[in-house]
């Protein structure tokens, strides 16, 4: 079921340069994020044309993401390898999460974008070919 006003939906990949499992969670776009996003991408002003694709998901991705499974991300410090986390109770928590995977991980903001914004409908073929006779005396 479509929870139109859900603020926690899970998106999981692979990615594919750590080969780590990652699971991010994140809030429904709003039509104003989706029609932001929409004319954020390409710009025109008279003759000119910005393709401004990857900050645009960048931008979006941030809006919506609402929290990263613990221990998908981990951050170097002093030496010692850390899980990053986003909840508060956690040791591990850092409350710049967004900051971090913005820096350090676009490509996992910008999949979330394009998966979430460009093309999040799939058609699903009936499963019966239409007949306009039949659907006239139905």
């Amino acid at each position: 079921m479509y929870i139109l006003n859900s603020k926690k939906n899970v998106i999981q990949f692979k990615h594919k340069p750590s080969n780590t499992d990652i699971e991010i969670y994140y809030k429904n776009p709003t039509t104003e994020d989706r029609v932001g996003y929409k004319n954020e991408r390409i710009q025109r002003d008279g003759d000119q044309i910005t393709f401004n694709v990857p900050e645009t998901r960048i931008k979006y991705a941030e809006k919506i993401i609402t929290g990263i499974r613990e221990g998908d991300f981990g951050q170097e410090i002093n030496g010692e390898v850390r899980p990053l986390s986003c909840n508060p109770d956690s040791e591990y928590y850092n409350d710049k999460w967004k900051d971090i995977l913005k820096a350090n991980a676009p490509d996992v903001l910008e999949t979330i974008a394009a998966f979430i914004f460009d093309d999040p409908i799939e058609l699903i073929p009936p499963d019966e070919p239409y007949d306009k006779k039949k659907s006239l005396t139905t």
